[in-house]
């Protein structure tokens, strides 16, 4: 009987030390709870739509002298990922305000790390926060590396079937080289044939080395036909139309303007369809 009473005893003892230790590893935190070491506190819910074109984030690990990095990608119209803001270099940073995004669908990242233990959040939103018919900049925050092609597109929001575009657009030509026009994703999304004018690409034409000398692209966009049964020879919705090329040569002290001088959609019969010009802007690094 005592033998039995010392066993008891002897099991209630280790039964102690190992609540002790179960105990004492949920207190400290995250090595058996890594999904609680980090979160994000503020900002859009996953999946929300919001209607503002500035977002804040703010995050929050449960060490102290912790370090993060966050990026965000931008889903484009074929919903394939882009990257919209690069992976950041670590810091203490707990928080991010980003001003003037452009529309669109979202997703953003944040990682925390301290000493061996880390973490990470994500949010996925949208951006609706333009009221169309308007004409834009995509991106309208440009960011260009000096001596590299950087594409800066013009988009279209919420236009109802226009068949004729025309843009003047100003430009530094003291810091930026313009190199040409595409047309934009929107256009073989739509399954139609279109144009571009000038062509930038004839050596015989001028236009390209205009446009350096002035500052001053004057180009137009024609829908010639559609390229599928049943395509209409217009286009409508949302999107970039042309992409237009540049490539910095030379670090302004500030940031660049790009601004339409004139801006144009009409409807096959001829009609102007009134829309909203919004210009942007190129940081160069």
């Amino acid at each position: 009987m005592k033998n039995i009473k010392r066993i008891l005893t002897s099991l209630s003892y280790y039964f102690a030390i190992i609540a002790a230790l179960i105990l004492s590893s949920c207190k400290s935190g995250f090595k058996d709870q890594p999904q609680t070491f980090f979160k994000i506190t503020k900002g859009p819910q996953d999946g929300e739509r919001i209607y503002s074109k500035n977002v804040a984030f703010e995050w929050q690990a449960s060490v102290n002298k912790a370090e993060y990095r966050y990026r965000m990608i931008r889903y484009d119209e074929n919903n394939s990922p882009q990257n919209y803001i690069e992976m950041t270099p670590w810091d203490n940073k707990t928080g991010i305000l980003f001003e003037n995004i452009d529309e669109g669908k979202y997703r953003f990242y944040v990682e925390a790390r301290y000493n061996a233990w880390s973490g990470s959040d994500m949010r996925t939103f949208v951006v609706d926060a333009m009221k169309g018919p308007a004409v834009a900049f995509f991106k309208s925050n440009t960011t260009a590396k000096l001596g590299e092609e950087t594409t800066i597109s013009i988009w279209i929001e919420d236009v109802d079937s226009f068949a004729v575009a025309i843009f003047e657009i100003y430009f530094d030509y003291t810091t930026i080289e313009f190199l040409g026009a595409n047309s934009g994703s929107l256009i073989a999304k739509a399954g139609v044939i279109s144009h571009i004018l000038p062509n930038f690409k004839d050596e015989n034409n001028n236009a390209l080395s205009q446009a350096n000398q002035t500052g001053k692209i004057s180009v137009a966009l024609a829908i010639l036909k559609g390229d599928r049964t049943n395509s209409p020879f217009m286009i409508a919705g949302s999107g970039k139309i042309i992409d237009l090329k540049f490539k910095p040569f030379t670090k302004p002290v500030n940031y660049e303007r790009i601004e339409f001088l004139k801006a144009e959609l009409r409807k096959l019969n001829g009609n102007l369809i009134v829309a909203t010009a919004i210009d942007g802007k190129i940081t160069i690094e």
